[in-house]
């Protein structure tokens, strides 16, 4: 279960590299039509809960906003997959 909340004053498409979800309702039940998704839009000052079934590929995974400029300002970040901490670089640092 991954917990997403957006407190900007815009809405933003969030995608997750590698891997799929389902995105679930306020009961915690996936949202019908069901359907694998790699993207879902994060409304503006809302939270939205996604059913992500990680597998066995290790590695660093990024999750970003689709509107680049607001992945170059900072939503972006990285799912750390069977990696020691130690071998982690924060990805905004520059």
């Amino acid at each position: 279960m991954w917990t997403v909340t957006n407190t900007t004053a815009w809405s933003h498409p969030l995608h997750l590299h590698g891997f799929f979800f389902l995105v679930l309702d306020e009961a915690g039940a996936p949202v019908r039509p069901l359907e694998w998704k790699d993207t879902v839009d994060i409304p503006h000052d809302r939270t939205v809960r996604l059913a992500v079934r990680f597998d066995d590929r290790p590695g660093t995974w990024i999750f970003h906003c689709h509107i680049l400029d607001h992945a170059d300002d900072g939503l972006l970040g990285a799912v750390h997959l069977d990696l020691p901490a130690e071998t982690f670089r924060n990805l905004t640092e520059h």
